[in-house]
């Protein structure tokens, strides 16, 4: 692998980290609390 290729790697596995976490953490109802599952 190059070296622009382990970057892209490396970002992408952020990228998709982040977006799980922001998922897990949209998602939980605990973390909600329940109120904005209302709106």
């Amino acid at each position: 692998m190059t070296n622009d290729e382990i970057r892209m790697t490396n970002e992408g596995r952020k990228r998709i980290s982040f977006v799980i976490r922001i998922s897990s953490f949209w998602f939980s109802p605990s973390v909600l609390g329940g109120s904005n599952l209302n709106c």
